[in-house]
């Protein structure tokens, strides 16, 4: 059974609204929105793994997708700190390391991607 998401269309609706805008004579500075806020597209896709994770419950495909979404997050809300607050990633670059750490004691603590406490992830 294949799943079809709303979100693809709906940026396309997005860009195109901007677009015909732009052709009627209300300009947005799209190249220096995008040029900053790219980064919401990897929270999003992130957010949007993490929920899944959550729906899903506990096994592979959870974890999965519990772990691509809170990497997706981590580095995203690391670029988007740098390209809006001007702190570069060459600083921060550590937090990655301790997303991947608490992901790792939660794994092994027993916690599933739903929240619940059992069997946990890779047992």
């Amino acid at each position: 059974m294949k799943r079809y998401h709303v979100a693809g269309p709906v940026v396309l609706i997005a860009v195109g609204v901007l677009f015909l805008l732009n052709n009627f004579g209300l300009h947005f500075p799209l190249g220096r929105l995008i040029s900053e806020f790219w980064p919401l597209i990897l929270i999003f896709f992130g957010v949007m793994n993490i929920l899944r994770a959550t729906a899903v419950g506990g096994g592979p495909r959870a974890q999965a997708a519990l772990y691509g979404g809170v990497m997706m997050v981590t580095v995203g809300g690391l670029f988007l700190l740098q390209n809006i607050g001007g702190i570069g990633f060459g600083r921060t670059w550590p937090l990655l390391l301790i997303a991947a750490g608490l992901l790792g004691v939660m794994r092994f603590s027993g916690v599933t991607a739903g929240g619940a406490r059992g069997g946990g992830f890779g047992r």
